[in-house]
């Protein structure tokens, strides 16, 4: 085995293929291959070296040294010149898994007189390369390596070769100049490419004082070189001038693809240079330390682009040159000024479209926030929450506009003040309020964690000014960097306090959903579930219009209604609700749940496709409106045949006697029935729930008006008009349809039966139109001109999704509700009571009374006007339901109220000419006032959940309902008996007589229609008897009359 000291003496410094010293030296032609152990050359303090067309092909080592070795340390003139030198293929020797056998040694020993043999019974086994890693000691080597402590070296180093050299024990490059003193150095024509350097790379150029030194590297080929730091070149103290090479596709594993240097800009000339393509994990073109940097003035004519940095830097890491601000992960633009004679970027913005409070705005200043860590900052839009500034930061750049993220160094100042917008920047007089370090982590500084204080609501004309300064510890040269900034103003879930906002703290249940708080709401355990500094999140039955409103509403109509929850408007409401309180049905699929109607009793919404049972009601109360007209039309006709009769034959005094006992009541009691079951609708107002559905008395008393809110669906489809107004048109329409049938149909019945057509008919209809449907048109104008304030908000009264007192409704005010109302409301009614006024003393006129007797047929001579009072207590109510609904407990009463006041002037005035209609009005009324008690206690009973007392009640309205029905029923059943029961007598008799045959008992029979002959018989001569007798009683009073006032 070799021993320690020979494995010294083969690798010492002592030992080389070619040594000398202290002479002038010229080595010329010499080619050099094989397998060496110790370096090639090694010269040491020579004067002059001359080496010329040298190659070494294919040289093998066994562990890392210099293959040629120069070393300089006398202060003489020395000149090194170099030409030729080719070095190529030079790799390290692989080595075999090669074993040596190595056999056991005997030992001899004399014990005594005797020879002892020992032998050692175990031979030993070696391997090559275990002797070969014993060899491989450390040392900082290179191919070529020249040191020198001389301040008169001249080095030349041109037309060198270094191509396709593997060399791992280079630790110092391929080639290393080490120069302590002033020397020159000269490389021309240098050749590297597809070389692989354990470190460093193609050339290492090291000086160790920093004294100026000249050297040049020109027409040289840097390519596909593997290197550690500077794969072309490495340079450290040097001044350099790098003319016309090229340096292309180069790797290195730390910093330098390309070039790594170390030295001033002064120091520095790149010309005619190209530098591209070259790869590092920092800086891939050009690496250079401390304050070096590239500019125009030390790089001419030359292209550094393409190169690619793993890390950071893809063409070159320099000492900074500016700032740059990363907003969100872009980098904002930036211009350059000079301020004071200071140079600085400045941010550079067009205007751009910010939302503040939920406005869009343009702005040219930043928009931070007030009093806030900036990173912290949530912008809060359309219901939701975001953060605007995820990042904040400011970055170091170098000449070529790449980040640097080798700033552990540096450190920021930020500063700020306020200034007017037109005035002149001075870089004095900043408030310093932070100094940051840098993020190593993301090699930046961030300015996020800042907070800037600034009026939100200074004038426009005042803008804050934000100035950033950066520099290395113990240096006096600073990046600037100046934004001109605003800040926005309070927002949702913030207050302003001290000139600035700052977030309700929901933890301690404080909050804020309106702009411009000046302090926060606090928590309202009734109200609300839960809350955070901006959003409320409400109970079920609560309402709330929008985001930005801090008023609540109770759904007092269904609170089902309204959900809770997050949401606001539209959102908090149930399938196919929407509008304030939840109260309207989305007739348009504003909400995409699908389109929906209102059941008006109790404001339920449902869908149109479930609108078969509407269609049904909508075609039972028209046939109801006609008959209604019919049968009213029919009892005025019979009413005015009377009278006229009467007229005729009788005195009036006499005439109105029998006109009273025999006339026709059946318009008279649908008039007080359809009255009375409309006054009865308004317990419906009440909000309260019913088992049982009540529609029809709307089906009976309004059915116009029912009609149309039973067309919703169809005219939400047909028609782009609000269907407030669409309803208002539809019921006139209706009206309108109702009375061209009755005109059409009856002018078609008299041309059948050959009579003559009566233009009372025209004037009769009309009037029963108006009045029977006089509450449901004025209640739905008045809709419209009345507003309901919910939570702060003014809406419509008769449509909740619709705004009060917008350009549209008011349009629809001045030329349609107002008019109308005007109209229906005004026009009418007075003109027909100041005509039946002005004609009170002709009132019984036939060709007067035949066109308007409708409106007091019913009445006596004192009271013909009372037609108009019924209107008036209508239009009363009316108002009252408009404007008290919320307020039923208020409204209740004055109803109550109303009805008490009417009872007392009806007892009083006794306006119907039949005593048993007077009573019959009171009681009617009674029922109604009752009726209204009821519901009230019923509503309170819910209120207060006690269900078996509201069950009750409902029992008791369902009761007063049937009790105010009854009468009037049972009176036209009794007039239809009276009127039809000798044709129906007739009619019966001649049945029987057709069909006696088939009776089995038909004694009993004959009977039976011999009785009911001899009643007919003895009501016809009763009959004619009382007229004849009537008629004589009067003939005589008339005689002695005359006879009275001829003897006068």
């Amino acid at each position: 085995m070799i021993s320690q000291s020979e494995i010294q003496d083969i690798t010492g410094t002592s030992n080389a293929l070619i040594q000398l010293s202290n002479c002038k030296v010229v080595i010329q032609n010499i080619l050099i291959q094989g397998l060496y152990a110790f370096p090639l050359i090694k010269l040491i303090n020579v004067q002059q070296l001359f080496i010329s067309y040298f190659q070494a092909i294919e040289i093998q080592t066994f562990y890392g040294f210099s293959l040629l070795e120069l070393k300089l340390n006398l202060q003489i003139k020395q000149t090194i010149y170099f030409e030729f030198v080719y070095i190529q293929h030079f790799k390290p020797y692989i080595v075999r898994d090669a074993s040596i056998f190595y056999n056991p040694k005997m030992n001899y020993m004399i014990s005594g007189c005797g020879q002892v043999e020992n032998i050692q019974q175990n031979p030993q086994i070696y391997y090559f390369n275990d002797i070969i890693n014993l060899m491989q000691t450390w040392q900082l080597s290179s191919i070529i390596e020249i040191q020198t402590d001389s301040n008169q070296t001249v080095i030349y180093l041109q037309n060198i070769l270094l191509q396709d050299n593997q060399c791992e024990f280079c630790s110092n490059g391929l080639l290393f100049l080490k120069m302590v003193n002033h020397s020159t150095l000269i490389i021309r024509d240098l050749i590297c490419n597809e070389n692989s350097i354990q470190k460093y790379g193609c050339i290492n150029i090291w000086k160790s004082n920093d004294k100026d030194q000249y050297s040049m590297i020109s027409n040289s080929i840097f390519f596909h070189n593997n290197g550690s730091t500077g794969s072309a070149l490495y340079s450290s103290n040097m001044q350099m001038t790098i003319n016309q090479c090229k340096i292309l596709k180069n790797r290195a594993s730390f910093q330098g693809g390309g070039l790594h240097l170390d030295m001033k800009n002064r120091n520095l000339m790149i010309k005619k240079s190209t530098i591209i393509y070259n790869q590092a994990k920092e800086g891939g073109g050009i690496f250079m330390l401390n304050d070096g940097n590239i500019n125009q003035n030390n790089f001419i004519q030359s292209f550094l682009h393409f190169n690619l940095a793993d890390y950071f830097a893809n063409n070159l890491v320099e000492f900074p040159t500016h700032l740059s601000l990363v907003i969100n992960s872009q980098e904002m633009q930036s211009e350059e000024l000079i301020i004071n004679n200071i140079t600085l970027r400045s941010l550079k913005l067009n205007p751009y479209i910010i939302i503040e409070q939920g406005i869009r705005k343009i702005s040219s200043y930043l928009m931070v926030p007030s009093n806030q860590v900036v990173k912290d900052y949530q912008f809060f839009s359309s219901g939701k929450q975001k953060y605007i500034f995820k990042e904040f930061s400011i970055s170091i750049k170098n000449s070529r506009n790449e980040f640097l993220f080798n700033i552990q160094q540096f450190s920021c100042q930020i500063s700020y003040k306020t200034v007017q917008m037109n005035q002149q920047y001075q870089l004095k007089d900043f408030k310093m309020i932070s100094t940051l370090q840098a993020d190593i982590r993301n090699n930046n500084f961030d300015l996020g964690s800042i907070q800037f204080h600034f009026n939100p609501y200074h004038e426009e004309n005042q803008n804050l000014l934000i100035l950033i300064n950066c520099s290395q510890q113990n240096s006096t040269e600073y990046l600037h960097y100046l934004i001109k900034a605003r800040t926005y103003k309070c927002q949702l879930g913030e207050f302003y306090v001290d000139e600035g906002c700052q977030i309700c703290e929901s933890k301690y249940g404080f909050y804020s959903v309106t702009y411009n708080a000046t302090k926060c709401s606090v928590f309202d355990k009734t109200k609300f579930a839960n809350i955070t500094s901006h959003a409320i999140q409400l109970l079920v039955g609560y309402w709330r219009p929008h985001s930005y409103s801090d008023n609540t509403d109770f759904c007092f109509k269904n609170f089902e209604f309204c959900r809770g929850g997050w949401q606001v408007g539209n959102e908090l409401c149930s399938i196919g609700h929407i509008g304030g309180l939840c109260e309207e049905c989305d007739n348009h699929n504003i909400r995409g749940q699908g389109q929906f109607f209102k059941n008006q009793q109790d404001s339920i919404c449902y869908g149109c496709s479930d609108t078969a049972n509407y269609i049904v009601s909508f075609i039972f109360a028209s046939l109801w409106a006609l008959i209604s007209i019919i049968i009213t039309l029919r009892s005025i006709e019979k009413s005015n045949q009377l009278f006229t009769t009467l007229k005729l034959k009788l005195k009036p005094k006499y005439s109105k006697i029998l006109f009273k006992l025999d006339q026709d009541l059946e318009s008279i009691f649908i008039k007080i029935l359809l009255n009375y079951l409309w006054i009865f609708s308004v317990i419906f107002t009440f909000n309260l729930k019913f088992s049982l559905s009540f529609s029809i008395i709307d089906q009976f008393s309004n059915t116009s008006q029912f009609m149309a809110f039973s067309l919703d669906c169809y005219l939400s489809d047909a028609s782009q008009i609000e269907l407030l107004y669409l309803r208002i048109i539809t019921t006139l329409g209706i009206l309108l349809i109702q009375f061209i049938i009755i005109q059409v149909g009856l002018k078609v019945y008299q041309l059948f039966i050959k009579q003559k057509f009566d233009k009372s008919i025209i004037s009769n209809t009309l009037l029963y139109l108006y009045v029977s449907n006089y509450a449901g048109l004025i209640k739905q104008f008045c809709s419209i001109l009345s507003k309901r304030i919910i939570s702060n908000n003014q809406y419509i009264q008769g449509d909740l999704t619709l705004i009060f007192g917008s350009q549209n409704h008011y349009q629809w005010i001045y030329y349609f509700a107002i008019p109308g109302l005007g109209i229906f409301g005004c026009c009418i009614p007075f003109s027909l009571f100041f005509l039946m006024l002005i004609n009170k003393n002709k009132l019984e006129h036939i060709k007067l009374r035949r066109h308007i007797c409708y409106l007091f047929n019913e009445y006596n001579e004192k009271s013909y006007f009372w037609e108009q009072i019924k209107l008036s207590k209508k239009t009363v109510i009316i108002l009252i339901m408009t404007y008290f609904e919320s307020n039923i407990l208020l409204k209740a009463s004055l109803l109550g109220l109303v009805l008490l006041v009417y009872q007392l002037l009806a007892g009083k005035q006794q306006p119907y000419i039949i005593s048993s209609l007077n009573n019959l009005d009171l009681q009617t009324g009674q029922i109604c006032s009752i009726a209204i008690f009821v519901a009230t206690a019923k509503y309170v009973s819910e209120k207060e959940i006690e269900n078996s007392y509201s069950e009750i009640l409902q029992v008791v309205i369902m009761l007063l309902c049937l009790r105010l029905c009854y009468p009037f029923f049972l009176d036209i059943f009794r007039a239809y008996i009276k009127k039809y029961k000798v044709n129906l007598d007739q009619q019966i008799i001649q049945y029987l007589k057709i069909y006696q045959s088939k009776f089995k008992d038909g004694k009993s029979f004959r009977q039976y229609i011999k009785k009911l002959e001899i009643e007919r018989k003895q009501i016809k001569n009763k009959l004619f008897h009382f007229k004849t007798t009537f008629a004589n009683y009067f003939k005589g009073i008339n005689q002695k009359s005359k006879i009275t006032s001829n003897y006068y």
